[in-house]
């Protein structure tokens, strides 16, 4: 290789380490950057998260890591970012492996927000979800309109390696469900449950679109 690789890598919301019985998670907002090390005691392991990354050259020519410019060796001024900065993330040691608290990582990285509306006539739940579904092993990533406007796309993926059914029940009762491609052209109709849920199988690590219409 022309240059060695860095040992920093990209995440999502969260990185772990764990011996299977004992762990330490993680969670971040918007810091993808991290680095999982040897450390400085035999037999420990280090999480390192980058809180900024900054240059004063565009190029160096001097980098122990690759020989020769990347591009013009010049200097970047003010691209030191410095001044004062807000970051979150979490700390979380845990029982067992990732999966014992991969789900307070996803809570972590969704903040509360609070709308206020006018009084309205009707009447709602004390508690109510838009979208609630099982296993929890299903992440769902978006809950958006669809690109025809014709409905509403739940997307989501098995972040483990197993089969599982996945089960989805809006809020509101649809008329009609599909599982769609991320082109969201339908691959197949899903059947409602008497109380307005759909189920289909999702593989191990497989990407599930469904369109509520």
């Amino acid at each position: 290789w022309v240059e060695d690789p860095r040992p920093e890598v990209p995440q999502r919301a969260f990185t772990d380490i764990s011996d299977g019985k004992t762990g330490l998670m993680i969670a971040n907002r918007g810091l993808p950057e991290v680095e999982v090390c040897k450390g400085e005691h035999a037999g420990n392991t280090e999480i390192a998260l980058t809180l900024l990354r900054s240059v004063g050259w565009l190029s160096r020519d001097d980098l122990a890591v690759r020989p020769g410019h990347a591009g013009p060796g010049l200097e970047t001024p003010g691209s030191q970012m410095i001044g004062m900065w807000v970051y979150d993330y979490a700390i979380i040691p845990h029982e067992g492996d990732w999966k014992e608290a991969y789900h307070l990582a996803y809570g972590f990285e969704t903040s509360l927000r609070a709308v206020q509306a006018p009084l309205q006539q009707g009447s709602i739940p004390h508690t109510g979800s838009f979208i609630s579904h099982t296993p929890a092993e299903f992440i769902v990533s978006a809950i958006k309109e669809s690109e025809n406007g014709a409905g509403w796309i739940v997307r989501g993926y098995n972040i483990s390696s197993e089969p599982l059914q996945l089960q989805i029940k809006p809020l509101q009762r649809f008329s009609c469900a599909s599982l769609v491609n991320l082109a969201e052209t339908e691959i197949r109709a899903l059947d409602f449950d008497p109380d307005g849920r759909i189920t289909t199988p999702v593989s191990g690590h497989e990407i599930v679109s469904v369109k509520f219409s």
